[in-house]
């Protein structure tokens, strides 16, 4: 998770995706959250990674799935953990 008003801490993801690689198993599955967009929405001039970005950082590090949401607003939420319940389980 990272937040999408903060460059920062989306730099700061490789170093967590490799670090949850050297310390799993192979079928681990990560997803890519960008939490506070509430905030982007209130004003969109606070936003610092962009959804491209996002997006080119998930096909970077073959990841499973990217969202957005607001725990704050409770905005994607569920949705979000239904599907990375659907990915784990799905068979």
């Amino acid at each position: 998770m990272y937040d999408i008003n903060s460059e920062l801490s989306f730099q700061a993801l490789e170093f967590w995706v490799d670090l949850i690689r050297k310390s799993s198993s192979d079928d681990i599955v990560i997803y890519l959250v960008g939490n506070k967009s509430d905030l982007a929405i209130e004003d969109f001039n606070m936003r610092r990674v962009g959804k491209s970005s996002a997006i080119e950082f998930v096909n970077k590090y073959n990841l499973c799935h990217w969202t957005e949401c607001s725990a704050k607003n409770n905005v994607n939420i569920k949705e979000t953990f239904k599907s990375f319940y659907k990915s784990k389980f799905k068979d």
